[in-house]
Parts: C-alpha cells; sequence; structure tokens
C-alpha cells in the first residue's frame, strides 16, 4: 500500500528528531517484550517510516481501531489529515517544543477520534521502525470544548452561578490531571524500556557534541576500550583513534556533521594501549547532539591481514629458488599474522644452502621463553620449523593462518628440493646422451673408414657405386651425430644447419664434385628463425636419409659429364611456411623420369625416399624443366615442422 505525501514528511521528522536507538541484529519482534507491548494499556504501533505499513500492533490498539485487517493497513489510511494539515501540526509542534503530535484517527466502532501521538525512532534486525505510543483525547478535548463553552456560560452567568463554575472546573481539572498522570507514567516506563535497550546492547554506543567531545556511553563502549564511563565522558573522539586514521575520523564527524548519517571502520587504541579495529555508524541527532553505534571488528581485520600476506607470500614462494629463497621475510611475515614479538624459522642443512637455513625477527630479549612451535613439513616429513615467540601475558594469533603458512613454506622447500634433484638427474642424462652420441659418431666415422678402403680394394663398377652409396649413408648419420655432440640440444637440431654440412660432404663423395656448384639457401637471420627449423633427432636422421638420397641421385644422373668447374648446379633451399618444413632441391641436369622402374638402381633409392616422406607424413614432389636453353630437376619435399 502506498502512504500520503504528508506520512513521509512526518517519518523524515521523526527521524531527525529523535535519537537512533539500535536493537541487535539477531533480534526480531520479541525482542520488545511481548508481555510489556502486548498486555500495555497505552495504544502501541510500530510502523515501517518506508511506506507507513503498521508492522505490530498491541492488544489495546487492536481494541481501539477494532478493524479486523488492522495489520494489513497503513498509518495514512487511519490518519485523516491531509498533507498541509501534517504539516502544519509538525511546525507548531515544533514551535512549541513538545515530542507529541495531535491527529486525528478513524475507528471501526467509535467513529473518528482525537489522538495524541508520541512516536520514536528503533531498529530492529537492522531496519529502521517507528514506535508509536497513541492516546485517545477525544473525551479530553470534548471535555476541554465543553470546558470552554462553561467557561463563557460562567462568564454570562458569573454573578450567579460563580460557585457552580469553580466546582465543575476543579472536577475537570482533577480528571485532566489524573489522565496526565497516567500518561507520565506510561511515558516514563517506556523510556526506561528504551534506555534498557540501550544499556543491554551488544554495540558500543557513544553520544557526543558538536566539538567530538563524549556526552554519553553504555556499558559496551567501556568494555571494549577499557576505559569508565567517568574517562570516556573526559575524552574526545580523537583521544580514541590512532594517529594513522586520525584524518579519516575527522572526516567521517564532517561526513555526519553535513549529511547526517555516514559509515567507517577505523582502527584505535585500548586503555591497555591495544591496537583494535571498530566499526561505525554514526548518525546526526540535532546540530549539538550525534550518536555512533560501534562494533569491534579487529577479529575480521585481522583475518583479511592473514589472507592478503599469505596471497603476497604465495607470489614470492613460487618464485623462490634455492639461491633467492629469503627465511628473513618468511620470519617477518609469520610475525605479521601471529602478532609475535619474536619470530625464528630455521629449515635443514640439506635443503638450502648452510649460510641461509636460519633467520630471526625480533630482539634476543623477544627471542627468549619457551617458543610455539609450528612445524613445517612435507608429506609428514619435517624439514623446518617456525618458532613464535610472545610476552606472558598475549597469545599467539590466527594459528590455523600460521599452519597453512608453514605449509606454503614447506612445499616449496621441497620444490627447491625437487627442481635441484631433477637438475642433477638431466645434467647427468645429458652427459650420458653426449657419451652415447660421440660413441655413435666414433663408429659411423670407423664405418665410413672401413667402407672407403673397401672401396679402393673393388674394380667392379657397380660394386664401387653400391660402396659409396652406403659410404653416403653413413655420413648422412655422422653429420648428424656430430652436429648433436658439438650443440647443448642432444635430442633435436636445426634441419637448415645440419644440411648446410650433409649437402657438401654427400658432394664430396663424387669425382666430378669440383665440376658442381653447390648453393644452399635458409633464413637471413637464423638466430630469430632458427628454432622454426628444429625438429627431434629421429625424424632429422630420416631428413638427412631423404636429402642423402636425392643429392647422391643427383650427383650420379644430373651431372654425368660434367666438364668445366662449375658447370653443373645444385641449388638446396629450406623454407619454413604454414608450420611446415620445406625443402627443395633444384639441378641443370637433363632432367630424370618421374616414375622410374623400381629394379633399376635408382628406382631403389627413389622407392626408400617415398617410404621415409611417409614415415614424416609428408609429401615429395618431382617436376622436370624444359624451357629451351633451360633443363634440370626440382624436388620438393615438404612435411610438418610438428609430428
Amino acid at each position: 500500500m502506498k502512504h500520503k505525501p504528508g506520512f513521509a514528511s512526518l517519518a523524515c521528522f521523526f527521524l531527525l528528531l529523535f535519537t537512533a536507538r539500535e536493537i541487535g541484529p539477531q533480534s526480531h519482534l520479541d525482542w520488545f517484550e511481548p508481555a510489556l507491548f502486548e498486555n500495555h494499556g497505552a495504544i502501541m504501533l510500530l510502523i515501517d517510516p518506508a511506506d507507513g505499513a503498521i508492522v505490530a500492533a498491541n492488544q489495546a490498539a487492536h481494541e481501539f481501531y477494532s478493524f479486523s485487517d488492522l495489520m494489513n493497513r497503513s498509518i495514512a489510511e487511519i490518519n485523516l489529515l491531509t498533507e498541509a494539515e501534517v504539516a502544519a501540526e509538525m511546525l507548531l509542534a515544533a514551535s512549541e517544543e513538545r515530542n507529541y503530535f495531535y491527529f486525528r484517527h478513524a475507528t471501526r466502532d467509535r467513529g473518528v477520534r482525537d489522538v495524541e501521538v508520541y512516536s520514536y525512532p528503533v531498529v530492529i534486525a537492522e531496519a529502521p521502525h517507528l514506535y508509536s505510543i497513541v492516546f485517545d483525547i477525544t473525551d479530553r478535548l470534548a471535555a476541554e470544548t465543553r470546558l470552554q463553552r462553561t467557561q463563557a456560560t460562567l462568564t454570562r452567568v458569573l454573578a450567579t452561578g460563580a460557585v457552580l463554575i469553580i466546582g465543575i472546573l476543579v472536577l475537570l481539572v482533577l480528571r485532566i490531571r489524573k489522565r496526565l498522570e497516567s500518561t507520565e507514567i506510561s511515558l516514563r516506563e517506556t523510556g526506561a524500556l528504551f534506555q534498557s535497550y540501550v544499556e543491554n546492547a551488544p554495540l558500543a554506543v557513544f553520544v557526543a557534541d558538536q566539538n567530538g567531545r563524549y556526552r554519553d556511553v553504555n556499558p559496551e563502549a567501556c568494555r571494549i576500550t577499557g576505559y569508565t564511563p567517568e574517562e570516556l565522558r573526559s575524552m574526545a573522539v580523537t583521544d580514541l583513534i590512532v594517529e594513522e586514521h586520525l584524518d579519516t575520523a575527522r572526516n567521517h564527524f564532517m561526513q555526519v556533521a553535513t549529511a547526517g548519517r555516514a559509515t567507517t571502520e577505523v582502527e584505535f587504541r585500548t586503555k591497555s594501549g591495544e591496537r583494535r579495529w571498530w566499526s561505525v555508524i554514526a548518525s546526526r541527532v540535532n546540530s549539538e547532539l550525534f550518536v555512533g553505534i560501534s562494533e569491534d571488528i579487529t577479529a575480521r581485520k585481522r583475518r583479511e591481514r592473514a589472507l592478503q600476506l599469505l596471497s603476497e607470500a604465495s607470489v614470492t614462494l613460487q618464485s623462490a629458488g634455492a639461491d633467492t629463497i629469503d627465511l628473513a621475510d618468511m620470519a617477518h611475515t609469520a610475525q605479521d599474522i601471529s602478532g609475535a614479538s619474536g619470530v625464528v624459522v630455521q629449515v635443514r642443512d640439506h635443503i638450502v644452502p648452510r649460510h641461509v637455513n636460519r633467520a630471526a625477527v625480533g630482539s634476543a630479549d623477544e627471542q627468549s621463553g619457551i617458543p610455539t612451535v609450528i612445524p613445517i613439513t612435507h608429506d609428514q616429513q619435517a624439514i623446518g620449523e617456525l618458532l613464535l615467540y610472545v610476552s606472558s601475558h598475549e597469545q599467539i594469533r590466527q594459528r590455523p593462518f600460521l599452519y597453512i603458512y608453514a605449509g606454503m613454506i614447506g612445499v616449496t622447500l621441497r620444490r627447491i628440493m625437487t627442481e635441484r634433484e631433477n637438475r642433477a638427474l638431466v645434467a647427468e642424462k645429458e652427459n650420458l646422451l653426449k657419451e652415447v652420441q660421440h660413441r655413435i659418431k666414433n663408429n659411423m666415422n670407423t664405418m665410413t673408414s672401413l667402407l672407403s678402403l673397401q672401396q679402393q680394394s673393388l674394380n667392379d663398377p657397380l660394386s664401387v657405386r653400391a660402396i659409396n652409396d652406403a659410404r653416403s649413408r653413413f655420413q648422412s648419420m655422422q653429420v648428424l651425430y656430430s652436429q648433436l655432440y658439438r650443440t647443448e640440444h642432444h635430442d633435436s637440431g636445426s634441419v637448415f644447419e645440419y644440411l648446410q654440412s650433409l649437402v657438401h660432404q654427400v658432394v664430396r663423395l663424387f669425382p666430378n664434385a669440383d665440376h658442381v656448384h653447390v648453393q644452399i639457401d635458409g633464413p637471413d637471420d637464423l638466430g630469430e628463425s632458427g628454432d622454426m627449423f628444429r625438429i627431434d633427432a629421429k625424424r632429422l636422421s630420416t631428413v638427412g636419409l631423404i636429402v642423402n638420397e636425392l643429392v647422391t641421385n643427383a650427383m650420379k644422373y644430373a651431372f654425368p659429364n660434367a666438364g668445366k668447374p662449375g658447370q653443373g648446379s645444385l641449388r638446396v633451399t629450406v623454407s619454413c611456411p604454414n608450420e611446415s618444413i620445406r625443402i627443395e632441391i633444384a639441378d641443370n641436369g637433363p632432367g630424370m623420369d618421374c616414375s622410374p622402374d623400381d629394379d633399376s638402381e635408382s628406382g631403389f633409392g627413389l622407392t626408400m625416399v617415398r617410404a621415409l616422406v611417409e614415415q614424416l607424413r609428408g609429401s615429395i614432389q618431382f617436376a622436370n624443366v624444359d624451357g629451351g636453353n633451360d633443363t634440370g630437376t626440382t624436388i620438393v619435399l615438404e612435411f610438418p615442422r610438428v609430428s
């Protein structure tokens, strides 16, 4: 239901006029003392200021208004004054300095009644409400009206009825006084009830003047600060706030003074000197008084700080190595989390270099006594410990976070140990692999030499050619292992660097080598693009065998009669297009039969080439050039750069 605008104005006036009262967030309506609220003789209503809805009404209210749906109505449906009349009544109450209002309320059985309303703002279940006490003054107003009429009549008949008029007035005055006394008693009881709310509130309540000096406090305020009520009343707001947060506190006070309400979180110092945090919600009562409700949030702030430290430590620990690990930084972090005056971090000698296996923060006096030990473990194996020292009247804070931090240190130390062990294993593996490659290269060299000696003892040209082919194949393996042995990468190599050595060595095996010009093209800047040509040693050996067969075939059949030096041309081009490696071998010979007989000598070699290309999951194309004076053969091998 929507309320009339006049009621909204009235609600805002109430909120600014009276002191805010906080009811604990854990309480609901039963916090109002049901027996007192329900059975009180005065008419009591609880109203939602947002829309004027009646949230609660006691038995006296139900009997008075007699509406069966009273709880479904808003105060605007009961209050019969117009917006202008409500505004006029508010101005009149303010000018007369009274805290109650005169309205006209509708009832079901009694018609329209004149009422006197006392309203107070309260907070229930973290929501603001208006607590209203309603008194039916219809009879009193009627009596007053009759009195006025009687006075007029008595004035006219004063000479004849003075005694009678005085008697009637006395009776009326006594009756009104009795009614006022009853109202005063009810108000005192209600005031005492609200005072008990403040006194027993679980949050600290501070009342300060316009200069920021405390005027009143509740018991909870004394408990969390350690001061007595008299001591707090002699202090100002800034006397409790730590120096770093004074500007924040001053700005908060100014915001409350100008805006009427503000919230902040600041750090304060107790009477014992301990630094703690509180959350403050403050509002302006009037130009001279301000009320603040404070909750001690030290535990939450310390948890937030511990989580922040753990987050920062996780970044630091992830990048720490055996030579860069900082135990002193770990000790400072543990001190910030625990609040200990002295902290020692020590780990086993075999984990980090001996000169950094222990670090401490705090003076010698702060590291005396019996420490609290937080073990640093990994896989249930102790590899160090955190030693925390505190004075006799203090306790270690945030123990769960300390164990988490010790676990993070344990994981880091275990990682450092594992990395060191892995480096040793890798170095050992590389040495063994290098030794194997060196032995293979020597064996290949021996086989090549033996084949060369065997070739010199043969007279049959076919046998000599077969021995030469075998030598070239061994030569391709010898060049590969020689390259792997010389580099740091023992399990991979560059195709371009490999072919630079292989092609020249294969050409030199033939007697017509001096008559052939060899050109090997590749990237202009091998430093930037060299990794693009790097493949594993197994595939590199396959590439070597393929190129060996193709270059050998060119030397045999493309230049059989090359008479002058440089007359023959052999060009090898290596490129890397679209995540593939492309090798192009071109000569200026007479061309070749692209479908040779497998039983021929060249047919066997090309059959082996096609089988090796399939192993690379690549493709190979043969093309003859026949353009008048230009002749030759171009062979293109292409395969994926990554297997």
